[in-house]
């Protein structure tokens, strides 16, 4: 009876927590099976939206592929217990910082069978501690700015004798404004070679109020009241002439701690704020290069279409050519066969005609004797044969049409359902003409999911690394096509040859624009670099592994889904 009141509490307190919490339960897999209305609401999805994903739906797409994010699940199988601080993205794509807590359920034998997340909302902490750090960083920026001028004044200690007189000097050769206010914000010192930046002199302030000046601006004389409050300031001011200074302002005490003026120093940064703009226009210039540079790849991707256009033209031509015979030298001979079936026809059908007995059957003799002539029977087997290659013709260009329908969308760009095996297919029905009596194809396709993608693209893609595993095949061999799924739910496509591979030196430039190892004027180098930029514009990978005189694999992996293409 105890242990069934406990086991009700249990169930109690595991609902109380379900409710206003949030809790996530996920299979061994990483797949969802449960999320708490809590959850539901922090991540702005449904349940139904969430069942049967991956834990990744939840990681930001800069930390999707991170080796130690794809071990994470793995790892998590091995312990009872796993907590730590993650960044989550919502579905309106607003991210959150959770403390999570993950606790690995498992049956009487041992065995793993669930994983349930707890988790704790602490982005305002996050928030707050990145406040902190912002805030830091300006202390240390304003601590630094009062090492510079300390160091500054360092050093003139170091390699003068502390008089007035030495003093007066380094001040006057060095780009630094030394000056100090009385508490009624009048100035008792100015002195400073700094001073040339903006065309003014000692007499200028000496005397005169801070508030009085004319070329003050109101966010200056603000920065000043505050140090005459008794505020350290450190700022920067920018004059009309294109002079910049920066400001470190001291409040001025007397013995007896009572403050009697404010001690500036200001260090003339021009120098510094030219260069700044020196990188400013070098940015756009970079910019103004970068934006050619693009529409040059635009031409180049353009050039590399047309290239497979080329291609496509040529496959289609030989593969129509060859039904399109069929049809065309069986239509000939079936219309020589229908006007000798006709001619019999016709002497049939004059019987109708013939009233006497004797003219019937002389007619008959004769018709007999013209079938003998036209080989009648031959006639018959002939437009048979004729009629049935014209049919297997006509489907062959029908299933020929299909495939170039499926591979003729080079120029989409917008995301759809297809299945690859399909994609796949009509890419080898057009480089048939390149392979057949040559090179054998293996299928060994897996039974895989329709993917998001840009159909066009992905054939562009099949193309390349099938025409550089023929071109590379010498004399006989075969192709190998496997698909399958891995861990992750993705999408694998190995494409493997027996060719002749390549050396590691060579596998190490094949995706870079322009590398090629075909004769000049045989191929632009830029289809396994497009391969490669289409590949991971759809969150996927490619990557080769080769052998000398063993053949080359290439890999595709790509993603079921575009979250957010």
């Amino acid at each position: 009876m105890e242990e069934k009141n406990e086991q009700n509490e249990l169930a109690l307190q595991f609902r109380t927590l379900y409710q206003h919490h949030i809790l996530v339960e996920f299979d061994m897999s990483g797949k969802i099976l449960n999320a708490s209305p809590a959850f539901l609401k922090l991540m702005s999805y449904s349940l139904s939206d969430l069942m049967s994903k991956n834990y990744r739906l939840f990681v930001p797409q800069e930390q999707k592929f991170l080796p130690e994010v794809m071990e994470f699940w793995n790892n998590l199988k091995e312990k009872e217990y796993e907590q730590g601080e993650f960044l989550r993205v919502t579905k309106n794509n607003e991210k959150v910082w959770l403390l999570e807590t993950y606790h690995v359920l498992r049956n009487s034998e041992g065995t793993p069978y669930k994983i349930i997340e707890l988790a704790l909302n602490i982005s305002d902490k996050k928030q707050i501690e990145q406040q902190n750090i912002e805030q830091l960083d300006i202390l240390k920026l304003q601590e630094n700015i009062l090492k510079r001028t300390i160091n500054r004044v360092k050093e003139v200690q170091k390699h003068a004798e502390i008089t007035e007189i030495n003093l007066q000097h380094i001040v006057d050769n060095t780009p630094i404004v030394i000056f100090s206010l009385n508490q009624k914000g009048i100035y008792t010192t100015m002195r400073g070679k700094g001073l040339e930046g903006i065309a003014m002199k000692e007499d200028d302030f000496v005397g005169k109020s801070v508030y009085d000046l004319p070329n003050f601006r109101e966010d200056m004389l603000e920065k000043f009241s505050q140090a005459f409050k008794g505020e350290k300031i450190f700022t920067v001011d920018n004059y009309e002439n294109g002079t910049s200074y920066e400001y470190c302002l001291i409040p001025h005490f007397n013995f007896n701690k009572e403050q009697i003026g404010v001690i500036g120093f200001a260090i003339d940064i021009s120098s510094h704020t030219k260069a700044e703009q020196e990188i400013i226009r070098k940015n756009k210039e970079l910019e103004e290069t970068l934006k050619k540079l693009k529409n040059t790849q635009m031409q180049l991707v353009q050039s590399e279409k047309m290239s497979s256009l080329g291609q496509l033209t040529a496959g289609i031509a030989h593969e129509i050519n060859n039904p399109m015979n069929f049809v065309y030298a069986g239509s000939q001979a079936l219309q020589s066969s229908i006007i000798d079936l006709t001619e019999v026809i016709d002497a049939y059908e004059a019987l109708d005609q013939i009233e006497n007995m004797e003219d019937f059957k002389d007619k008959i003799q004769k018709i007999k004797a013209l079938k003998k002539m036209l080989d009648f029977d031959m006639v018959k087997d002939d437009i048979k044969v004729l009629s049935k290659d014209i049919h297997e013709g006509a489907v062959r260009t029908v299933e020929i049409v299909k495939n170039l329908r499926t591979f003729s969308r080079l120029d989409e760009d917008v995301l759809k359902s297809v299945d690859l095996h399909e994609n796949i297919d009509s890419t080898l029905v057009i480089l048939r003409s390149q392979y057949t009596d040559r090179i054998e194809i293996i299928k060994d396709y897996a039974e895989l999911p329709r993917i998001e993608c840009i159909a066009g693209q992905m054939n562009q893609v099949f193309m390349n690394i099938l025409s550089n595993a023929i071109e590379h095949m010498i004399g006989k061999g075969t192709i190998r096509i496997k698909t399958s799924l891995n861990e992750e739910s993705m999408l694998v496509i190995a494409i493997k040859d027996t060719g002749k591979g390549m050396t590691e030196e060579v596998k190490q430039h094949i995706f870079e624009p322009f590398f090629t190892t075909k004769a000049v004027g045989k191929g632009t180098g830029l289809g396994l670099s497009i391969s490669h930029s289409i590949v991971e514009k759809h969150k996927g990978k490619i990557w080769v592994e080769t052998e000398i005189d063993k053949g080359t694999e290439v890999f595709v992996v790509l993603p079921v889904f575009q979250d957010d293409f």
